[in-house]
């Protein structure tokens, strides 16, 4: 589908009969290109279509894209400047649409930095222009994106409601990429809910979809999910399988969103290799452009597999780099942190009365913010050493 696509804008540009038209044949092949992971050649189009124009309303949508791209490739800062840029352009032109996509834009590179609270305040300024201007597709991805926002803010009420309306809007649109992005968050969302049963069904739509429209990204997202219901059901080989899967399509279309997440995720199901792998989570870690939530990801289930290994100095630096972290889902950090470190008293055999109470603390706190896989795997890890 989008090889066709990316044909079709190629044939277009030599046939233009205006620098507008030529513009919006570059546009097509760089939207063509992002959506298949090819994000320098789209950066390259862009490019090229910079100097095309001075027109609000066009500038609005080259800065917009350009901005996706750079969501693509990590670069959280470069995004933001770019979808500014193109909020700026759009209010010039008094493009309701273009402010929309705009705002969407601005969110999704606040919650790639892990400015939580923010993605949310542009996200709905989005949503409700949105609305206003019937505009159901950015809705939907707006809706998406707050819905896995509110989980790290460990509000997973909100983000199921929200995720339900991502996926209704993407559906009455008929866009396929509003589809996917529902899908995926709703795969996450009803994780960790424990809705074991809905988080598969999204996660597969998201595997069928995205090769169906021809990208890429967003099917490692699903085979993560995947692979976690698979470990909760007990069913360790194939969450193996699904984490092998996952980290194969990363190698192909860049490491920096999922990468350090899905080492500490094999870490957790095969104790010889754990430590390598967790070491090669660090690395990446340390190389590659930072994405709020692959560390997030890294270090919940780094604490995780450090804990299985008996590995108390791990354990410890990986709760307090969750605590000392400066992203804005304190709490939910907070939370997982606070629990690596009284883990690491039990593994010291220094745990009291004291910090069995806590635990238990902390464990019905998850359970009332809606985190049930968090409560459960804090559950199992008190059992694992006779709490």
């Amino acid at each position: 589908m989008v090889d066709d696509s990316l044909a079709t804008f190629k044939a277009l540009g030599p046939r233009a009969r205006s620098e507008a038209q030529r513009l919006r044949a570059y546009l097509g092949q760089a939207e063509c290109l992002n959506l298949s992971d090819r994000h320098d050649e789209a950066l390259a189009v862009l490019g090229r279509a910079s100097g095309s124009t001075e027109e609000p309303a066009l500038l609005a949508a080259v800065h917009s894209l350009r901005g996706n791209v750079l969501f693509s490739c990590g670069d959280a800062r470069s995004c933001r400047r770019e979808h500014e840029l193109a909020l700026a352009a759009a209010r010039r032109a008094g493009d309701a649409a273009a402010e929309a996509r705009a705002l969407n834009g601005v969110g999704d590179a606040c919650y790639l930095s892990g400015a939580y609270r923010s993605t949310s305040d542009y996200l709905k300024a989005s949503i409700a222009i949105a609305e206003r201007e019937q505009m159901p597709a950015i809705a939907s991805l707006s809706w998406s994106i707050h819905a896995a926002s509110r989980v790290f803010c460990a509000d997973v009420a909100a983000g199921h409601e929200a995720v339900l309306k991502a996926v209704a809007l993407a559906d009455q649109a008929m866009d396929a990429k509003a589809q996917v992005l529902a899908a995926a968050v709703c795969a996450k969302v009803n994780l960790y809910r424990l809705d074991l049963d809905a988080s598969e069904r999204a996660g597969q739509q998201v595997l069928a979809r995205s090769r169906r429209v021809g990208t890429l990204r967003l099917a490692q997202y699903a085979l993560l999910r995947l692979a976690w219901v698979a470990e909760r059901r007990g069913q360790r080989e194939l969450a193996m399988r699904r984490f092998e899967e996952a980290w194969t399509l990363a190698s192909e279309v860049g490491k920096l969103f999922l990468g350090s997440a899905l080492l500490a995720g094999m870490a957790v199901l095969d104790r010889p290799r754990a430590a390598a792998l967790l070491d090669e989570g660090e690395e990446h870690l340390h190389h590659e452009p930072r994405i709020d939530h692959n560390t997030i990801y890294f270090h919940i289930h780094g604490v995780r597999a450090a804990y299985q290994l008996g590995d108390e100095a791990r354990l410890r630096r990986y709760a307090q780099a969750l605590i000392d972290d400066p992203g804005e889902s304190t709490e939910f950090r907070g939370f997982h942190g606070r629990c690596g470190l009284l883990l690491a008293e039990r593994l010291a055999g220094r745990a009291d009365a004291e910090t069995e109470a806590e635990l238990r603390s902390l464990h019905g706190w998850a359970r009332g913010r809606g985190l049930l896989w968090d409560a459960a795997l804090l559950d199992e890890a008190i059992a694992q050493r006779g709490a």
